[in-house]
């Protein structure tokens, strides 16, 4: 999608504050993103083609959301979103009614990655530039880094 397209999803975000890091793709959203899944939508609404875990509550509040990830993800919660060697870290963002709005995801180098809905993927230095779009964060979490046997 062009630029623009982000800007309009994101008028808050300053374009010095990101960098574009993929093509626009319906097939996946933030909460996959969060995961690192390109395969499909993670949504507690009852559509067809959305996942959502079984045994998960079908709830948009953004506590139901943290509870997902520490359940499903193995995540658990933290104080902030600086890096921490040996773990990964994602933040949940609330919208003022407490309903979940977006999770952004910690990469290995420290810089922050964002699904913008069906729009690119973007990376951005520090998941408080988001907060004026989606709303504040209601929840750091982390979980350690699996190691892989290379």
């Amino acid at each position: 999608m062009p630029e623009k397209d982000i800007k309009l999803a994101l008028p808050n975000l300053k374009r010095s504050d990101y960098s574009l890091e993929s093509e626009d793709t319906p097939s996946y959203n933030c909460v996959a993103w969060a995961f690192s899944d390109t395969t499909a939508r993670w949504d507690p609404a009852l559509v067809t083609g959305y996942y959502w875990p079984r045994r998960v509550i079908r709830s948009l509040a953004a506590d139901n959301f943290v509870a997902m990830f520490e359940r499903i993800g193995g995540f658990m919660k933290c104080s902030n979103w600086k890096p921490e060697a040996g773990f990964e870290k994602i933040a949940v963002y609330a919208d003022a009614d407490g309903e979940f709005s977006h999770v952004a995801r910690q990469k290995s180098n420290g810089m922050w990655t964002s699904k913008i809905g069906v729009l690119d993927d973007i990376d951005h230095s520090n998941p408080q530039v988001l907060e004026k779009d989606y709303g504040r964060i209601s929840q750091f979490l982390k979980r350690p880094i699996e190691k892989t046997n290379a």
